[in-house]
């Protein structure tokens, strides 16, 4: 059994330039899958830039490869390079639980604490009022997620068990709910909540993959203990479990699975034809090369 090219080719957007610090990662890899072995493939993980973090800064990075972190009630932006461009003071709106860069030029700021979501252009200036969560009835969001629909985010109510995709025009007519999620999927310790290619994904660290169609109905599961989180293009479903890229064609359920460059990565992200990896004190960004 040999995967199709477009499994070998991973590009998710458009490519980045990459910055100096040399250092590569070679493997060979013996590929298998739950039927039969197939051929092993040479890879190659490319370092090209090393962001160093506190163990409590949080990071997120947009589709352009900028990169975004909050730390001691300060937003910083930095440009492809590691270049800080912008800060912004956000202590006024409470500690940050999340960011959400909906593209390179809109930036939601989410606090637990407050309950808020607040919005902030490419410069990182504040724009419009701060959305109440409450007001929205919602009791205590835990996760928030873009949505591919322009203007919404998804929102889950811990406290009721819910998902509401949530209209941030503040109108109610247009949010759609998923009731009872703890009844539905019995889940224990949710990870990671995503919306990619029209599916959206529910990740539970103890059971594995939950994928919803955009209508709120269960559509397909996917067991895969001890996953950090995911995500999925072109038919592709890339897992990070313990020290590995797990990388799953999941039309025809074939899968590689790719030692990482880096130990005790605590998070992954793609953009362009480079992967960022979190670990506790640094964001490393890696290319990966694939051939036969």
């Amino acid at each position: 059994m040999k995967f199709n090219s477009a499994f070998l080719v991973i590009i998710f957007f458009s490519g980045l330039s990459s910055f100096a610090q040399d250092a590569t990662v070679y493997g060979y890899l013996n590929g298998d899958t739950a039927q039969t072995p197939i051929d092993s493939l040479n890879y190659l993980w490319k370092k090209s830039i090393v962001y160093s973090l506190d163990s409590n800064e949080l990071w997120v990075a947009d589709r352009i490869g900028n990169i975004y972190t909050s730390s001691n009630g300060v937003l910083s932006k930095y440009d492809t390079t590691g270049v800080l461009k912008f800060s912004q003071s956000v202590k006024s709106m409470g500690e940050t639980k999340q960011m959400l860069p909906v593209n390179s030029m809109k930036l939601i700021h989410f606090s637990e604490e407050q309950q808020t979501l607040c919005y902030f252009d490419n410069t990182l200036t504040r724009y419009n009022d701060c959305l109440e969560l409450s007001q929205m009835d919602i009791v205590n969001a835990s996760f928030v997620s873009y949505s591919g629909r322009s203007d919404m985010v998804w929102v889950y109510d811990d406290v009721n068990s819910k998902l509401v995709l949530l209209s941030l025009s503040g109108n109610q007519q247009n949010n759609q709910k998923i009731e009872n999620l703890n009844g539905i999927l019995d889940v224990t310790n949710i990870v990671q909540i995503i919306e990619l290619e029209n599916k959206l994904y529910i990740v539970d660290n103890e059971k594995g993959v939950y994928i919803f169609d955009l209508y709120g109905s269960l559509i397909e599961y996917r067991e895969e203990k001890g996953l950090k989180c995911i995500y999925v293009k072109d038919g592709l479903m890339i897992m990070l479990v313990e020290g590995s890229l797990k990388i799953e064609n999941m039309k025809l359920n074939e899968s590689y699975t790719f030692p990482l460059p880096v130990k005790e990565v605590e998070f992954f992200q793609p953009a362009g034809e480079h992967f960022f990896f979190r670990t506790s004190q640094h964001v490393n960004k890696f290319l990966l090369q694939i051939a036969k």
